[in-house]
This record gives structure tokens, C-alpha cells and sequence, in this order.
């Protein structure tokens, strides 16, 4: 490969390198440059025998999708003299056991796998999807020996419901907007009623929040936030000009996070509310896999690929014989119908589905034979929307708001999309991970029947209250 100059450029990049931090947040607009800031981190210390950085992300897909952490990461460590690349275990090593490890804890449990672990810098990309407990839990495995004190560096896009809030509230004015003048600045945290909680200095933290005179001020860590946006990251505004266009066009809400860095900003949807949706281990559904009925895949086509074009919503649902519905998978992507029909198979065969369901109304029997041409056993069962969204969405969403409906893991996309959808608003972008979710329950219900039953339920609701 050609020479390239690795370094931080001028502004927030070159802030968060350089802080002196014990845990640094580099949160802000979407194209601030903060993941390529934290590739950039462990090669200050890759000369030093036995360091190591493991950095997570919430789920190995998001590790490994098309420009995300490893492909990024393959593009700065694979220029590099005596660095190792080895995709199998997303991990880089140098000669000198020096190695950076790319991870995932998709599930509240996985966070115990790194019991025993010494990680002397430990980072974490899109903290936002992660919970509270398994940033907290990780940092217990932030502990050096190779002569780098350990340290913590995360990225975050807003998010207007995290805990990460509870770090960075000094930071973040009551319009939502960063507080700039107090962006880098150190100030000292630790927890309280299971909460974060900072102070500008140990003694006023100690003195707030009756900190324990045993716990030492060493015990004590320091916490900084330092925010970016687009115009921080002229490199990419110089190879894909077009990006400040794509923020211009999603919603009002959006807009003001993903392009303005504000942490208040929130989208109401008015079907399905963030507090319904409850996250599952695989071992806490009851006595799984054996008690699934049934599990189906929803797809929900678009009319394209690639640039310009919806997502290709693709989700696995199961059922069990409690009567309660587990989201398995959100498989979703955007490709080429070759490559959608491949996702959507291999989904089926993962969770041994008994049945794609897809909807039709883009390409009709194209859909079924995309998916045929894949594997021309799989069970394929086309649907048409004869019904708005709207309509097909409400029963799903009395099932969460009854607490029927579990999510098997983390599903930050689907999650967001549900909690955004407004059946009012014309400009949205389709919602596919929504549409090919309600598919799959649908089937699940049985179309007919399902719908009946909940109609049926909202009578003897009615008839109840009077």
C-alpha cells in the first residue's frame, strides 16, 4: 500500500488525543471523525511491550459492516510496519505482544466473558448502545501492568434517553446544544444510587455525595467530553461532499442531533414509546429454544439498492409457548436483490424459521423468486399491504405496550424506528425494520385471527372501563 500520514487533524481530534482524561467521551454530530480518532489511540503505545486495547461495539455485525470499525480499521493498522491483520478474531497484533482487539456485548451477560481480562485502554464506539451496567462492569476490567495507566476513550452520537448523560450534563446546555467553553475540561465522577455522578473536583464530590473516606482519592477517575460535528472532519467533507446533504434530509429531530450535536432533540412518534420495549438475554426466555412454536422471518423489499433506496427491512421473530413474541434478529441491510435474498436466507437457516414471510408489493413474484434463487426449499410466504402502516402496526404496538413482546438483545436501529414512526409524516423514510417486524408477528398471530383477536381486545377493553 501507498504511504499515509497518520495524525489527528487540528480541532477536536487533536483534543481528544491529547487529553489527559482518565475516561475521555467524544460525542457530537455524525461525520465529526470520532471513530477514526479512537483507531488512531492505541498506536501512541504500540511500542510498548504487553500493551493491549480491546474496543467494543454493541454487536459483532455493527463490527463488521461495509465502513464500519474493522474495515476502517484494516485501512490505518494495515500500513502499518510489523501489524498483523486477523479477521477471524478482529484482531491486530505486533511482533512485541502488542494487540488491539475489536469486541462486542451484545447481550447484558457477554460483559462476564472478559472476567480475569487486563485491558489497559479500553474503548467503546457508539457507547449510546450501550447500557449503563456494562460500561461500568468493563471499566472494572480497565487495569494495566505494562507501564500505560489504564484510560477509557468512547465515541457517542446524542442521544437524548442515555445514561451517558449523567457524565456529560456539565457539558450540555439546557437547549441542548454542547456548552463549548467547558468541552475538554476535567471534572471527577463516581456513582450514587446506582447513578453516575461528577463534581469539578474530588473534595466536592466526596463532600455531595458522602463518598466513603476509605475509598481513596486514587479510586477517584476523571471524565471529559469534547464534541465534534461535520465541519471537524474536513477530510471527509473533501472525499464525499454530498454527506452534509444526507443529514440535511433526515427528519427534524435528526437533523438537529446528527447534524447539530444536540442532546435533547427527540423525534415523538405516536404509536410506540421507548419505555414498552424490553431487552432480553437468550437464557431468559423460558426454557428456549424448545418452547418456540414457531419462528418467522419478515422482509420487507424496497424498490432499489444501494444510494437513494430504502433499506431492505429483514427481522426474525420467534414465538413460544408462553404466547409471548422474541425478536431474534434484525438482519436488515441495503443491497442488491441477490444480496438481500442471501441475508434473508441465511437468516432463515440461523434461526431454523419455518417461514419467510415478504411483502410483494415491490416486484411481486420477483420477491419470491430473489429468495428462491437462494435456496429453492425455503418456505416463502408473499404478502401485499392491503392496509396502511398504520393500520398493520397498531396490534404490534398493544402487544408491547402489554409487555408481549421481547427483544433478544440489543436492537438499537429497530428500537429507534419504532419509537420515530409518525403514520402522519409524509417526508419520513420508510420504515422497513418496522414493516418486515410486523410482518412476522402478523404470521405469527395469524393474519386473520390475529387481527380479530385484537380488535376483539380493544371491545372488552371498552366494555371493561364502563
Amino acid at each position: 500500500m501507498p504511504p499515509m500520514l497518520l495524525a489527528p487533524q487540528p480541532g477536536p481530534q487533536t483534543e481528544f488525543l491529547a487529553s489527559p482524561a482518565d475516561v475521555v467521551i467524544y460525542g457530537g454530530a455524525a461525520g465529526g471523525g470520532k471513530t477514526y480518532g479512537l483507531l488512531l489511540e492505541p498506536l501512541r503505545h504500540v511500542n510498548v511491550p504487553g500493551f493491549g486495547a480491546v474496543i467494543f461495539r454493541r454487536t459483532t455485525k455493527q463490527v463488521r459492516n461495509k465502513g464500519g470499525l474493522w474495515d476502517t480499521a484494516t485501512t490505518i493498522y494495515g500500513r502499518l510496519p510489523g501489524a498483523r491483520l486477523l479477521e477471524s478474531v478482529l484482531t491486530v497484533q505486533w511482533p512485541n505482544q502488542v494487540d488491539v482487539t475489536f469486541a462486542h456485548s451484545e447481550y447484558e451477560k457477554d460483559v462476564y466473558s472478559w472476567d480475569g481480562s487486563q485491558i489497559p485502554l479500553l474503548g467503546f464506539d457508539e457507547l449510546q448502545h450501550f447500557s449503563r451496567a456494562q460500561f461500568r462492569y468493563l471499566l472494572s476490567r480497565n487495569r494495566s501492568t505494562c507501564g500505560v495507566p489504564a484510560y477509557c476513550r468512547a465515541t457517542c452520537n446524542p442521544d437524548p434517553d442515555s445514561w451517558i448523560l449523567e457524565l456529560i450534563d456539565w457539558y450540555i446546555g439546557a437547549d441542548g446544544y454542547p456548552i463549548l467553553e467547558h468541552c475538554g475540561k476535567l471534572r471527577f465522577f463516581f456513582t450514587h444510587n446506582d447513578k453516575f455522578v461528577t463534581a469539578a473536583t474530588k473534595q466536592e464530590l466526596r463532600e455531595t455525595y458522602a463518598i466513603p473516606a476509605e475509598i481513596p482519592d486514587s479510586e477517584i477517575r476523571s471524565v471529559t467530553f469534547i464534541h465534534a460535528d461535520l465541519d471537524d472532519n474536513p477530510a471527509l467533507l473533501a472525499s464525499d461532499p454530498s454527506y452534509r446533504a444526507n443529514l440535511h434530509m433526515q427528519s427534524e429531530a435528526e437533523r438537529e442531533r446528527l447534524l447539530k450535536g444536540n442532546w435533547k432533540a427527540r423525534k415523538q412518534g405516536k404509536m410506540f414509546k421507548r419505555a414498552w420495549f424490553r431487552e432480553i438475554g437468550p437464557e431468559d426466555v423460558p426454557g428456549q429454544p424448545r418452547t418456540y412454536t414457531r419462528v418467522v422471518v419478515g422482509v420487507d423489499p424496497s424498490g432499489g439498492s444501494g444510494k437513494g433506496h430504502d433499506a431492505q427491512g429483514i427481522v426474525a421473530v420467534a414465538q413460544g409457548r408462553d404466547g409471548k413474541f422474541y425478536v431474534l434478529d434484525d438482519a436488515t441491510c441495503s443491497l442488491s436483490p441477490a444480496g438481500w435474498g442471501r441475508v434473508a436466507v441465511d437468516t432463515y437457516a440461523l434461526h431454523k424459521a419455518d417461514t419467510i414471510v415478504a411483502e410483494g408489493n415491490f416486484g411481486g413474484d420477483m420477491v419470491i423468486s430473489t429468495i428462491q434463487t437462494v435456496d429453492r426449499y425455503a418456505n416463502i410466504k408473499k404478502v401485499t399491504a392491503s392496509r396502511g402502516k398504520a393500520i398493520r402496526a397498531q396490534p404490534i404496538a398493544s402487544l408491547y405496550e402489554k409487555g408481549l413482546i421481547f427483544h433478544v438483545g440489543a436492537k438499537p436501529e429497530l428500537e429507534n424506528e419504532l419509537a420515530g414512526f409518525d403514520p402522519d409524516d409524509a417526508h419520513a423514510p420508510s420504515p422497513n425494520r418496522m414493516d418486515a417486524l410486523v410482518w412476522a408477528i402478523t404470521e405469527l398471530m395469524g393474519e386473520a385471527n390475529g387481527v380479530l383477536d385484537y380488535y376483539r381486545m380493544l371491545a372488552q377493553e371498552d366494555a371493561d372501563a364502563k
